[in-house]
């Protein structure tokens, strides 16, 4: 029984070790496309790019998570300085998603009733989704209960910039989907998917 829970350590190891590979690579290959688009001269370019330099900052907050889990064996900290890596990702996130949209035509999405109503409707319910989640549920209807400022920012910045990344990119995809012949549907989709 022992060396089968030591051989499940070990590929738990492998495995927590290896996933972090996937946004480190993502993010050096969205580099190199991001090239073949115009780097940060185009829209496209400056969406691709920093969204690739969110999924490296992502990356380099699961290699500390990882080494404090595998390495040291001890419980991740919280905030630790993984949480610097992760929060870094979300604002880069929202600058690729913003360039992106400008690139896929969210502008002229805006020019209906439709659009300006989505661009309404979509922060009015994320925001009353959020602020119960996050001071009703999450913290018994208190903004300060729970920890330090520290503690409090991060219980607030992760799940508000979720909520604003999965906000904008459904604004892109509810937006953009029926200008450039639908090109950029399944890449949003995918996109949103991820978030």
């Amino acid at each position: 029984m022992y060396m089968s829970g030591l051989k499940s350590l070990e590929i738990n190891k492998v495995w927590g070790i290896g996933i972090n590979f996937i946004p480190l690579f993502g993010g050096i290959f969205g580099l190199f496309t991001a090239q073949h688009w115009g780097g940060l001269k185009s829209a496209v370019g400056k969406g691709i790019t920093y969204l690739s330099f969110g999924l490296i900052s992502w990356s380099i907050g699961n290699w500390i998570w990882s080494y404090y889990n595998f390495f040291l064996q001890n419980d991740v900290p919280y905030p630790s300085l993984a949480d610097v890596g992760y929060i870094l990702a979300v604002p880069l996130w929202m600058i690729g998603t913003f360039y992106l949209s400008k690139a896929i035509g969210i502008k002229y999405g805006l020019r209906n009733r439709i659009g300006q109503l989505y661009l309404i409707i979509l922060p009015i319910i994320s925001s009353i989704f959020s602020y119960n989640l996050l001071v009703n549920i999450a913290r018994g209807g208190s903004i300060t209960d729970g920890g330090g400022w520290l503690k409090i920012f991060f219980d607030f910045a992760y799940p508000l910039g979720d909520i604003v990344i999965v906000t904008m990119t459904l604004l892109v995809y509810g937006l953009s989907s029926r200008y450039l012949g639908g090109r950029f549907k399944w890449p949003v989709l995918i996109s949103l998917f991820g978030f």
